[in-house]
């Protein structure tokens, strides 16, 4: 499997409406994400996005690991011949295993995301997403968010 990212909102949003399960699924508040400093990193397996990540490419910086069920099949091996004793034994894939390792081997660590800009996007009404008046997206390990004259900054 290859890291792939998506920088520009309408890649956000494909990959957020296809891959992993998420409170922001189908939700244009994804859009934000496509400001100057943030991506989101995904594999896919198949035709399947099986992982995604918001990413700092700049920084090589991640902080959650978002990734489908692991692909699981059991099988049942004899502990000793003619035996009753069965031992249980999970094969698949362990997607979140993979984005992990394909992270880390593309440099960056685990960190939170505080510092970088979100596209400033105006809400047309209250709701959730909504802060002082733009479409903020979910942020993990976030501190709050900084509106600044063209941007919002993640603390």
């Amino acid at each position: 499997m290859k890291l792939k990212f998506a920088y520009k909102a309408k890649s956000i949003e494909y990959v957020y409406k296809i891959g992993p399960s998420s409170c922001m699924k189908g939700s244009k508040r994804v859009r934000a994400y496509e400001g100057p400093d943030l991506a989101v990193a995904y594999i896919r397996d198949k035709k399947q996005i099986v992982a995604r990540s918001v990413v700092w490419p700049a920084k090589k910086q991640y902080y959650t690991i978002y990734a489908k069920p692991q692909d699981c099949k059991y099988e049942l091996r004899a502990s000793y011949f003619g035996g009753t004793y069965y031992n249980v034994t999970r094969v698949g894939k362990d997607y979140f295993k993979m984005m992990k390792r394909l992270l880390n081997e593309a440099g960056y660590k685990k960190k939170r995301l505080a510092g970088a800009r979100l596209s400033k996007i105006p809400a047309k009404k209250r709701g959730p997403g909504y802060y002082q008046g733009f479409i903020v997206p979910s942020v993990d390990g976030r501190k709050g968010f900084e509106v600044g004259r063209n941007y919002i900054t993640i603390k």
